[in-house]
């Protein structure tokens, strides 16, 4: 049986005590005779759909990798609780994100007069530039 695989795996920089995490490495696990199948059939949909999809290749490995369904979280929101204290009363969420970078998610958290839902989240981040699977 041939196989595809396709992993991440995180470099980490130390500053002192603390791990800092730079870009990470992919590796690309490939057997060569699906790779050339693949390639052939990429470049026959780009020629037939005039399209421009990647060539599934070891250069591209960070550009699947971010294509990933591993990357469907990022933008889900959901209310983790409220304070009725407050007028008008606040509600506290958490939001999946990517750092700076955009190789890491990490989680946003945030108040708000009203309840957010991931459809908001993620068209609110559209709207300022950030994209979202």
């Amino acid at each position: 049986m041939q196989q595809v695989v396709l992993r991440l795996l995180p470099k980490l920089r130390y500053a002192g005590a603390a791990q800092i995490p730079s870009e990470p490495e992919y590796v690309w696990e490939v057997d060569q005779v699906i790779q050339q199948r693949a390639v052939q059939f990429v470049d026959a949909f780009n020629d037939l759909f005039d399209e421009a999809l990647p060539r599934p290749v070891p250069e591209n490995a960070a550009e699947f990798w971010m294509a990933s369904s591993e990357w469907k979280t990022v933008g889900r929101c959901v209310r983790i609780g409220f304070d009725p204290r407050a007028k008008p009363v606040r509600h506290y969420h958490w939001a999946i994100d990517r750092d700076a970078s955009l190789f890491h998610p990490l989680v946003r958290e945030f108040w708000d007069a009203e309840i957010w839902t991931t459809d908001r989240y993620r068209t609110e981040q559209e709207a300022k530039g950030h994209r979202h699977s």
